[in-house]
């Protein structure tokens, strides 16, 4: 909760320095006003950056700290099924399908919202529709998998 918080704040703290520039006018839409957008993109564009790097070295330690735990249970001998059932790979599939998934929903939401040259609530509402999409088509195809 307080990594929530905290993020909030640095991501209003963002907008909030760039929006002391020029006086706020009556009728202010971040998503009309291009500067306000470029800001927002930026900082988006920022953040998920350092976001995928954070995943990229979580994924780095876990696979070291996993081969590093192999090894010293093969070493002491452990049974088997003890180390398959911690290595077990199931759900990978699953997992890489879900991605794909999201980012199909996100990119047909891209290009609906540059078809239809969209920009405020509507852009927002059509990628949230998109999203939604993907993720109950996603929930289907695993209602529908044999075994689940």
């Amino acid at each position: 909760m307080k990594k929530l918080l905290a993020t909030m704040l640095i991501l209003l703290a963002s907008v909030s320095a760039f929006a002391q520039e020029n006086a706020i006018p009556a009728e202010f839409h971040p998503f009309k006003d291009k500067g306000s957008f470029i800001e927002i993109f930026r900082t988006s564009s920022i953040i998920f950056i350092l976001v995928l790097i954070a995943v990229f070295l979580i994924t780095v330690i876990k696979l070291v700290l996993d081969a590093r735990l192999k090894r010293d249970l093969v070493q002491r001998d452990a049974p088997v099924e003890i180390i398959e059932s911690l290595f077990s790979r199931k759900g990978k599939y699953q997992n890489a399908v879900k991605i794909g998934i999201i980012l199909v929903s996100i990119g047909l939401g891209l290009l609906l919202v540059g078809v239809f040259n969209s920009m405020g609530i509507y852009s927002a509402a059509i990628m949230i529709l998109c999203l939604s999409v993907g993720f109950i088509g996603y929930a289907f195809w695993v209602k529908n998998l044999p075994g689940e």
